[in-house]
């Protein structure tokens, strides 16, 4: 009986973890971009926390800790994110608004303003966005199309322009996106790849290899 006991206990010991690793995996990530001061790669996530790591390795540097909104804004209204070269943290939203804080306070440096796309796109269209170390932000979109500009109009550095994906991919799959210091494009996707490249071939410098959370 005691052995049957301990069988049981430890089958739902089991599961237990079981179900706690499939909830925090099961929280979608709503944001990600990469800061110019170290590279690192901050991501936000659906139920209102932030991680930071690597390409490959989502927490390595800081485990998830929580992020606070503009109020009125939940973290499913956030299409975009980028950090500038200076750190700063901006936040782009489903209504047409902008903000710029810290990775755990979205609104601290900038209150919400408005932003403009290209013509004919609107935020529902934005797959992903990344700010280069030269401060432009580039903002891609789900018909292959691609765009840069200032975090208030986003095609006023360069107007749309073709980007292509690894094999397989679609503009769907992408979950996540980040320019680094050395203006290297980071592409992370669904089914829990990555892949480095430019802002019109985003697996030029390094094929799909695989990252953790």
């Amino acid at each position: 009986m005691k052995s049957k006991l301990k069988f049981q206990n430890l089958f739902l010991i089991v599961a237990l973890i079981s179900a706690l690793q499939q909830w925090g995996f099961s929280q979608s990530i709503v944001g990600m971009a990469i800061a110019k001061s170290d590279d690192d790669v901050y991501v936000w996530y659906s139920n209102g926390t932030a991680s930071a790591g690597s390409s490959s390795d989502l927490t390595s540097t800081r485990a998830p800790y929580y992020f606070s909104l503009p109020p009125g804004k939940s973290a499913y209204n956030i299409v975009g994110m980028g950090i500038s070269a200076s750190d700063h943290v901006y936040a782009w939203y489903d209504d047409w608004t902008v903000s710029a804080g810290t990775s755990w306070d979205l609104n601290s440096r900038r209150e919400t303003y408005r932003y403009s796309l290209p013509p004919g796109k609107s935020p529902g269209n934005i797959v992903g966005m990344a700010i280069s170390s030269g401060d432009n932000v580039y903002v891609w979109f789900n018909d292959g199309t691609v765009a840069a500009g200032h975090s208030w109009d986003l095609n006023s550095v360069r107007e749309t322009y073709r980007y292509s994906l690894p094999p397989g991919k679609s503009p769907g799959d992408i979950v996540g996106m980040g320019i680094a210091a050395d203006d290297h494009v980071y592409v992370w996707f669904s089914d829990g790849t990555v892949c480095s490249g430019t802002t019109s071939d985003l697996d030029e410098y390094r094929a799909l290899y695989r990252y953790g959370r």
